[in-house]
């Protein structure tokens, strides 16, 4: 059986393309390689200089930077208002909601970050 692809599955697979073109483009073979560069540790360290603790749970533990969009600004390490600190447990949540609602990181971010639960 196959799946439709909505809107909404159409532009999160759409992100995940051009983030891979700008990763591409930014010298990374894929996206993988981009994580354990010395640009994203230094783009990591300086987002968690900003803010050390999950903003959902206020955890302290396991931190780890979420991409509300992928942009060249944010993944150059430009521009990163787009990038937030979340615990590994509030980090696989919102990735969740974005693959199970076939939802755009920036969407599923903000979804996540209204629900009460913590």
């Amino acid at each position: 059986m196959r799946k439709k692809k909505t809107a909404l599955g159409k532009s999160r697979i759409s992100q995940y393309s051009n983030r891979n073109k700008v990763i591409r483009a930014l010298g990374f073979i894929n996206y993988h390689h981009y994580l354990e560069s010395n640009l994203w540790k230094e783009i990591r360290a300086r987002v968690l200089a900003q803010n050390r603790v999950c903003l959902k749970c206020g955890g302290e533990k396991y931190l780890q930077i979420h991409h509300k969009k992928y942009t060249k600004a944010n993944l150059s390490g430009k521009d990163i208002k787009n990038l937030i600190v979340l615990c590994k447990k509030c980090h696989r949540k919102v990735t969740r909601i974005e693959n199970l609602g076939q939802l755009t990181a920036m969407r599923a971010t903000t979804k996540f970050l209204a629900s009460k639960n913590k």
